[in-house]
């Protein structure tokens, strides 16, 4: 788990499935000297389960738009410019794809986040704290819009997003 390096964005933290570091050069020996062009990158890993058929569940043909959102903040987080972003199924092989930073679709994911957790979750946790958690009434006060203003727009981001993104299938190498 990573909170965000930025002073007064502290608040903000994410734990992907790993991080893959970059290649390295063998001649380099044990120097671990990293090939020219090679970064680190992050990993997501994804078991989609299928509404409880989990073995019937095939690889993704596009990227889910929905996860755009949460591998955008990951690479945030944790100042990357890329994520492995992966489907496993158990028997029907999986798939990778490949999603690269974009900063200006953060700004609106992370205006959408910024205003939930100051204007909605902090005061409302205050509420809640200074009152020994009895004025639940004045804590709802706070609760947020049932859908922020950038909901549609960062939705439609995030689809053209997963649309573009290019699969590689790949086998399952194990058995379950």
């Amino acid at each position: 788990v990573r909170l965000h390096r930025e002073e007064g964005k502290t608040w903000l933290g994410a734990a992907p499935d790993g991080i893959i570091l970059p290649q390295t050069d063998s001649a380099a020996g044990d120097a671990g000297v990293a090939t020219p062009g090679s970064s680190s990158s992050l990993l997501e890993i994804k078991c989609p389960y299928n509404r409880g058929f989990p073995r019937d569940m095939k690889p993704w043909q596009t990227a889910p738009w929905y996860y755009m959102a949460q591998v955008q903040s990951l690479m945030e987080i944790f100042d990357m410019d890329s994520c492995h972003f992966y489907c496993w199924t158990i028997e029907h092989g999986s798939c990778l794809y490949m999603v690269e930073r974009d900063r200006e679709y953060w700004q609106y994911v992370y205006c959408a986040l910024e205003e939930f957790w100051h204007k909605n979750l902090v005061p409302a946790r205050e509420i809640l704290l200074d009152s020994g958690g009895m004025d639940v009434a004045a804590a709802l006060e706070y609760k947020p819009r049932e859908i922020h203003m950038l909901t549609e727009y960062t939705k439609i981001l995030s689809q053209r997003m997963a649309n573009s993104l290019e699969v590689k299938p790949m086998p399952n190498n194990l058995k379950m």
